[in-house]
């Protein structure tokens, strides 16, 4: 297989190949591809001395070079993402651009002015940029202050404060049964249990979807 060195504007500068005499050769290659990420990565090891001598292709061997090969019918084009030299060889590790095309496209709403270089309309900037990163928050934040909206009006209302007999709620049914605490304590402790649950489910649901949404505080 013939590989293609390019310079950092994709110009082919030299060429790698174990037939051709007087060429650059490479060895230990190694191509493993990753199916779940669309992607590839592909090592070798150039050698610097060919034939007794430097080589002079070796000039143009660095870690901003790009490589390319035909391969079952299709150009593969890679970029050095770690370039090591020695006195007699460069070990190269290469990375398909195609990840880095795959990244480009999942990131193209990362912010405003990429969303509008790919066309993107004011309606789907909102959508995306504005709704997408506010909607989970403020959800969040809403599902945290049931509870102590929750906590705050039986408060009230076992204070006397709140609704009013007969409409039915936990603080007022605190109140009324209070006279009931020696007699028929699991009676009074009914309507506090209940709050104490209700108010502890919120909170532990408004904790998942902080968890599921990945929000920081």
């Amino acid at each position: 297989m013939q590989i293609w060195i390019h310079d950092k504007d994709m110009r082919k500068v030299c060429v790698l190949n174990n037939n051709v005499p007087g060429m650059l050769p490479y060895s230990n290659s190694q191509w493993h591809t990753y199916l779940e990420y669309s992607t590839s990565t592909f090592d070798f090891t150039i050698p610097k001395i060919v034939n007794g001598k430097m080589h002079e292709d070796e000039a143009y061997i660095n870690d901003q070079m790009y490589v390319s090969f035909f391969y079952d019918n299709t150009y593969h084009v890679f970029y050095v993402s770690q370039l090591v030299e020695n006195d007699t060889s460069f070990q190269v590790t290469c990375n398909n651009t195609t990840l880095e095309l795959a990244l480009e496209q999942a990131g193209a709403f990362k912010s405003d002015d990429a969303a509008r270089a790919t066309g993107a309309s004011a309606l789907t900037i909102i959508r995306v940029q504005v709704l997408g990163n506010v909607l989970g928050p403020i959800f969040v934040f809403s599902t945290g202050l049931i509870s102590v909206c929750m906590i705050l009006a039986s408060g009230l209302s076992f204070l006397g404060l709140g609704v009013r007999p007969p409409e039915p709620e936990w603080g007022l049914m605190l109140n009324t049964l209070r006279t009931a605490i020696y007699t028929q304590p699991w009676v009074a402790a009914l309507p506090g249990l209940m709050i104490f649950i209700t108010s502890i489910s919120f909170n532990i649901l408004a904790d998942r979807l902080r968890a599921a949404m990945a929000i920081k505080e």
